[in-house]
């Protein structure tokens, strides 16, 4: 039995040490990067077995280690960065996009609809029939003589409902969040939210020399803000704005050609605005911080209505009407083929593995939601040769919040309150009275009667309304879908692009649909052309982004080239 392992297009070599890792780990107070953190889990290994090693590993990376004719391969344990593997014959191939796989591969049709669906996959399902991806926080190991894989899992987020919020333990787990580092100054995407100003407070308080930036159109709420925030604390802040001229410089062609060349594109679609950093960043001086995954964490998925919920077949419903409707659904059976996978996941691989059925939706809303963004933002910072850093996926950080009451963490009330009364005193009181893009955030949140009836509303119209017909008629404010448009379109405006059916936007949405088809995606073509008669509206912001990157000649072209 063999193995190969292609990474960032390249044949990869273990080397002396049998050993590959790439990424971070936060180990005894020092953030380590690529090289030197393969030293530090080389020097572990020489004592600890694969298994023990990531009781105590805490970072974003993958590790590959050969030994005593095992294979032994990981990620990190909330899925930062991808990794695939390929079975064919008794031989694995591992590879960080699958789109690149020399030869042709097969293409799996519900795989494909549920990109369409929700702009990632679902399970370890990729868009290829004989690919699969690498779980997060999941130990897989080779036998090079059986040719047998096996894997075993090494992180769970369980979330439980169990204590109280410990004000002190918090404060040090996040006075700990910016260890020291060997080169470059933190840089932090600061926003309008409530996360990047938690983690601009972490920075201020270490006293230490660190930068911050904020991009989009000047009707970006958050630029503004960040901007106000580096006044009143007078720390560096770039800004990047999105202007005509800009926005065709640094994104063109080249960049659309690297997302396609670095994109794990067989799991998920980019995101275009956290790519521009990557372009007006110094590699060598910066850190990227991004807030990845603090909403998330927090509790601000724990909703209400969702701890309402007492069945498992009611979660399921509920998160499917919430997460699958990147583009509008065009007929009963292409539904009905997404809800026949996603309950299979969740009935076979959630549900029964966890303690509660909040743990179960927290867990998969990590694996699959939480990360559609995160792994091609992180392999385009990487294809770019920047260093980033993502704190609230730190382990102490997430196994703490984990086992809060849910009545503490439900619309994030716990963590607010701690915000305000704990973290923003002091000097860092202006970061608590200064605006937020958060109205929930100086008070608990308690909707009236007519917020809760007009969120009911919403939510029966959702329901009903799975084609958005309606949005042909109730355009969006011009701010929601302004930076892709100045990114896109290179204007502001949202007619008549928006007007305008999907197919007249995209006109390769045919090509591409042809493609589908010829390789066996019936259903998957079949929305699309379904989709292309559509008006662009009928599409979320999200969406416009998907229709960017995948009805476009560029992505023919992997097609011709990668698909049988």
């Amino acid at each position: 039995m063999n193995y190969r392992i292609i990474l960032d297009s390249c044949e990869v070599n273990l080397g002396q040490r049998n050993l590959f890792f790439r990424g971070y780990i936060n180990y005894n107070g020092k953030l380590l990067y690529d090289a030197d953190a393969e030293q530090e889990i080389a020097n572990l290994l020489n004592d600890q077995t694969p298994n023990d090693l990531f009781n105590s590993i805490n970072g974003a990376f993958r590790f590959i280690y050969l030994i005593e004719n095992k294979l032994y391969f990981s990620i990190d344990h909330f899925g930062g960065y991808a990794l695939f593997y390929q079975m064919e014959g008794g031989n694995l191939v591992l590879t960080d996009n699958p789109m690149l796989l020399q030869g042709k591969q097969n293409l799996l049709d519900r795989a494909v609809c549920a990109v369409l669906a929700t702009g990632f996959t679902l399970g370890q399902d990729t868009v290829f029939a004989n690919i699969l991806e690498c779980m997060p926080g999941t130990l897989y190991h080779f036998d090079l003589v059986t040719g047998k894989l096996e894997c075993k899992k090494w992180f769970n987020y369980f979330s439980v409902n169990e204590r109280s919020l410990d004000y002190t333990k918090l404060s040090v787990i996040l006075h700990s969040l910016f260890p020291e580092t060997a080169k470059g100054e933190y840089t932090l995407s600061l926003s309008g939210g409530i996360d990047s100003r938690v983690l601009l407070g972490c920075l201020l308080k270490k006293e230490k020399p660190f930068q911050t930036y904020s991009f989009g159109s000047d009707l970006n709420q958050d630029k503004h803000i960040a901007a106000k925030l580096a006044s009143q604390f007078g720390f560096t802040h770039h800004h990047h704005n999105f202007t005509r001229e800009s926005c065709t410089s640094y994104f063109n062609d080249e960049m659309l050609n690297r997302v396609y060349q670095y994109c794990t594109q067989g799991r998920s679609i980019p995101n275009e605005t956290d790519l521009i950093s990557s372009s007006l960043l110094d590699k060598d001086n910066n850190i990227i911080v991004k807030g990845f995954g603090g909403d998330w964490l927090t509790g601000r998925y724990i909703t209400p209505a969702l701890r309402k919920i007492s069945e498992p077949q009611q979660m399921t419903r509920y998160l499917f009407d919430k997460y699958f409707h990147l583009t509008a659904i065009s007929s009963g059976t292409f539904r009905n083929l997404l809800w026949k996978q996603f309950d299979e996941l969740m009935t076979t691989k959630y549900y029964p593995n966890h303690p509660g059925l909040i743990s179960a939706e927290e867990q998969w809303n990590q694996h699959h939601n939480e990360r559609k963004y995160i792994i091609n933002t992180l392999s385009c910072y990487n294809a770019k040769g920047f260093r980033f850093y993502l704190p609230f996926y730190d382990r102490r950080l997430m196994n703490f919040f984990a086992k809060l009451k849910f009545s503490e963490k439900t619309d994030q009330e716990v963590y607010f309150t701690y915000v305000r009364k704990c973290l923003f005193t002091e000097k860092l009181s202006p970061l608590r009275e200064l605006p937020t893009l958060r109205n929930n955030f100086l008070t608990p949140f308690e909707p009236n009667v007519f917020d809760k009836s007009k969120a009911a509303i919403h939510t029966i119209i959702r329901y009903l309304d799975a084609g958005k017909i309606r949005k042909r008629f109730f355009l969006p404010a011009l701010s929601e879908y302004a930076d892709s448009l100045m990114l896109f379109n290179r204007e502001l405006k949202t007619t008549p692009f928006l007007r305008n059916r999907i197919g007249k936007n995209y006109p390769d949405v045919t090509n591409v649909a042809e493609k589908l088809k010829l390789a066996g995606c019936h259903e998957a073509a079949k929305h699309l052309l379904w989709l292309s008669k559509q008006s662009t509206s009928q599409i979320n912001i999200n969406g416009v982004a998907f229709c960017r990157f995948f009805l476009h000649p560029e992505f023919v072209k992997y097609l011709n080239e990668h698909v049988s």
